[in-house]
């Protein structure tokens, strides 16, 4: 299922996306939340972080910029399932993930439109039990 989401900068594309996300999370899967340049990754990262402070969703940036031993230790955590939204580049792609269930690639500044999208394959959720949760 793919679905494209158009609006102006500050019409809510980022939060539309989020839901969607925090909705896989909820039945246990990985997210992938994708942008087309570091910048914009990093402000959807910080957004995020702000909008679920408090809360047990678990988040990680992914992109270029990093050492290869932050972007290593990053690929571990996602593909031993200690995080839930991936927020980043392509580079989400190369990700081991353990349980991808829904991919997002919010807002470019030259369109302004989202694209939600949910892969064609089953993934392994993440136990049911939130107290097993790492």
């Amino acid at each position: 299922m793919n679905r494209l989401l158009q609006g102006d900068v500050g019409a809510g594309k980022t939060v539309v996306a989020l839901y969607a996300a925090l909705l896989a999370v909820a039945h246990k899967y990985q997210v992938a939340i994708m942008a087309p340049t570091e910048i914009l990754a990093g402000q959807h990262y910080r957004s995020i972080e702000r909008y679920l402070a408090g809360s047990r969703v678990r988040t990680v940036l992914l992109i270029g910029g990093m050492t290869k031993s932050q972007r290593t230790d990053c690929i571990e955590q996602i593909g031993d399932g200690e995080v839930d939204i991936v927020v980043g580049l392509r580079l989400c792609s190369n990700a081991m993930w353990s349980s991808i269930g829904s991919g997002s690639s919010s807002s470019t500044s030259s369109t302004n439109s989202a694209w939600c999208s949910a892969p064609p394959f089953a993934a392994k959720p993440r136990p049911a039990d939130p107290t097993t949760w790492s």
